[in-house]
C-alpha cells in the first residue's frame, strides 16, 4: 500500500487481491457447489470429526519424502503414512513403510502378499478399527496409483 499525505491508497497488486475477493464472495453466494468446495479445502481435523457419523473412523493413505533432519536439503527415499481420525480420541498418525516394499506388495499376483500389504495398512488402526461401526478409507489420487505405478 502506498501512503498520500495520511491517507493509505492501495497499490495494483492490493487492488487485484481485494477485486479477487469481492468476486469470490460473490461466487460462494451464486454457487453452492463452489461453497462447499471451498468447505472442504479448509476443512481441519475438528471439521472433518464433526463430519463423521458417531462410530465411524476415517484413515487416510499419504505419500512423503522425509526431509534430512541434519538441514543438508537433501529429501529420503518416498514412504507412506496413514491418519485415522475417528469421531472421539485423538488422531492416530503411523508411518507404514517405503513405497517401493508397498508398491511391491500391491502388485504381487498372489494372497499372501495381498495379506501383508492389508496388514501393512491397517494394522497401526487394528483398534480403533475394531471398535468403529464404520471405517471410512480416503486414499489420495497420487497414493493409490503410486502403489500400482511409481
Amino acid at each position: 500500500m502506498l501512503a498520500l499525505k495520511g491517507a493509505v491508497v492501495p497499490d495494483a497488486f492490493e487492488k487485484t487481491l481485494q477485486a479477487l475477493e469481492r468476486k469470490r464472495r460473490e461466487l460462494i453466494a451464486a454457487s453452492p457447489e463452489y461453497r462447499n468446495r471451498l468447505r472442504v479445502l479448509t476443512a481441519d481435523l475438528d471439521d472433518v470429526r464433526a463430519a463423521l457419523p458417531a462410530g465411524a473412523a476415517l484413515i487416510e493413505f499419504r505419500q512423503f519424502r522425509p526431509a534430512d533432519p541434519h538441514g543438508r536439503g537433501k529429501r529420503g527415499e518416498p514412504r507412506f503414512a496413514g491418519l485415522l481420525l475417528a469421531s472421539v480420541g485423538e488422531p492416530v498418525v503411523a508411518d507404514l513403510g517405503p513405497a517401493s516394499e508397498l508398491r511391491e506388495l500391491a502388485t504381487a499376483p498372489d494372497d499372501l502378499a495381498a495379506a501383508k500389504l492389508y496388514g501393512r495398512l491397517f494394522a497401526p488402526f487394528k483398534e480403533a478399527i475394531a471398535t468403529a461401526t464404520t471405517v471410512y478409507v480416503a486414499p489420495t489420487e497420487s497414493s493409490a496409483s503410486c502403489l500400482l505405478r511409481c
